[in-house]
């Protein structure tokens, strides 16, 4: 089973414009909490942070929360850090002819 940080540290090296310091703006976190987050010394997010870190790094919430399930990458490509991250559901939403 992974920790929260091999997840953060997954989920960051997908998104090469995504840096620490840039979730450390994204979930308004000082960067000292952010590399607790990065070296395993925190094991659970609060759940403002959890949010806000799973838009950044464009993936499931529960996913990062826990490794169980899918990490729901929002796009196989990998996204400019900015750019309005979309939810699992949101992408198969956007697949759906209306």
């Amino acid at each position: 089973m992974s920790t929260l940080a091999d997840r953060m540290h997954r989920a960051l090296e997908r998104l090469p414009q995504a840096s620490q310091a840039g979730l450390s703006r994204a979930t308004g976190a000082k960067s000292s909490s952010v590399t607790a987050w990065f070296s395993g010394e925190t094991k659970r997010l609060r759940a403002d942070n959890l949010r806000k870190a799973a838009e950044y790094l464009h993936c499931s919430r529960d996913w990062l929360e826990t490794g169980v399930g899918s990490p729901g990458w929002a796009d196989e490509q990998h996204p400019e850090e900015g750019a309005k991250p979309r939810g699992a559901v949101a992408h198969i939403l956007s697949d759906t002819q209306v």
